[in-house]
C-alpha cells in the first residue's frame, strides 16, 4: 500500500498521497530490441545466450520466462549512453562462457575478471549495439538483470515500485534493486552527458504485463503514472490474437509498455 512517495513522472519530482495498492502479480514480459532481422535476433540470442523458442513466433524467443522480441530496423546506437545500459544473463561458470564467446567471435567490450562488484562478470555486445554482462550468480540463473543507468537511482527505482511493484531488496546485500520473480531490475548512478531516450536504440523498450490493463491504467494513475505516449487500447498481434498495450515514458527517458496479452 502506497501511503507517500516521492516519485519522478515526466521528469518532475512531487508527492502524492495514495491508498491504491501497486500492481499485485508484478510480472515482467518482454524486452524489445532492434536487428538487421527477426530471425537474426533469434539466431544470435538463442546460439550465444542460450535462449529457447518462443511458441511458433520467428520474431523472439525465451529466456526464463522473459521474451526477447527483436524488430527489423537499423538502431539509433547501443544500449550504452541510454536509461538502460545494459542487461545481464548468469551461466554456471561464467568465465568458461565468456571464453565460449570470444572464441565464437562476439564483440568483447570488458573481460572477465574475477574481482568484479558485485559478481565475477564480463561484457560482450550483440551485432546491434546491446551491451550484456555474462556473470555468474548461481541463485538467479539466466535472464538475471536490466541494468539502468539514472541521474537519481533511488528515485529511479522508487518509480518503477510505485508503477510495477516488485520487491525492493539489495542484490548481494548491496546493490539496490527491485526482484520480479527470479528477474532484478538495477539501477547505477550516471555521470556526465545526458541520457539518449530508448526509443530507437538497440534497447528499444522495457514491458511489464497486467491481467487487466484497463483496471491497472486507472489504478496507476491514481498514483501519478503517466500514459504520455499511448492509452491503453486493443490491437490483433501476429498470431491473430487479440491484446491490449499501452506505452509511456519512465525515469531517464526509458520508454516502457504494459501489456495485457491476451484480452
Amino acid at each position: 500500500m502506497v501511503r507517500a512517495s516521492l516519485l519522478l513522472v515526466g521528469g518532475v519530482v512531487g508527492v502524492l498521497l495514495s491508498a491504491t495498492p501497486v500492481l499485485a502479480d508484478a510480472t515482467y514480459h518482454h524486452m524489445h530490441q532492434m536487428a538487421s532481422s527477426n530471425e537474426e535476433g533469434v539466431r544470435w540470442y538463442t546460439t550465444h545466450l542460450d535462449c529457447k523458442p518462443w511458441l511458433d513466433r520467428k520474431d523472439g524467443c525465451l529466456m526464463n520466462s522473459t521474451i526477447f522480441i527483436f524488430t527489423p530496423r537499423a538502431s539509433k546506437g547501443s544500449s550504452a549512453g541510454t536509461g538502460v545500459d545494459h542487461i545481464a544473463f548468469s551461466y554456471p561458470d561464467a568465465a568458461a562462457k565468456m571464453k565460449v564467446l570470444e572464441a565464437a567471435g562476439v564483440k568483447m567490450v570488458t573481460p572477465f575478471r574475477r574481482d568484479a562488484t558485485p559478481f565475477a562478470a564480463g561484457v560482450v555486445e550483440d551485432p546491434w549495439g546491446t551491451r550484456i554482462e555474462i556473470l555468474q550468480d548461481a541463485r538467479y540463473p539466466g535472464f538475471h538483470h536490466i541494468h539502468l543507468a539514472s541521474a537519481d537511482p533511488d528515485a529511479a527505482l522508487k518509480w518503477y515500485q510505485n508503477a510495477f511493484g516488485g520487491e525492493r531488496k539489495n542484490v548481494t546485500g548491496r546493490v539496490p534493486g527491485l526482484l520480479y520473480g527470479s528477474l532484478w531490475l538495477l539501477a547505477a548512478r550516471h555521470e556526465g552527458p545526458a541520457l539518449a531516450p530508448t526509443d530507437g536504440r538497440s534497447i528499444d523498450h522495457l514491458s511489464w504485463e497486467a491481467a487487466d490493463l484497463d483496471a491497472e491504467a486507472a489504478a496507476m494513475k491514481k498514483r501519478g503514472v503517466i500514459f504520455n505516449i499511448e492509452e491503453p487500447h486493443a490491437l490483433v498481434n501476429q498470431l491473430g490474437q487479440r491484446q491490449k498495450t499501452s506505452v509511456l515514458t519512465g525515469p531517464d527517458g526509458v520508454r516502457i509498455d504494459l501489456v495485457q496479452p491476451k484480452a
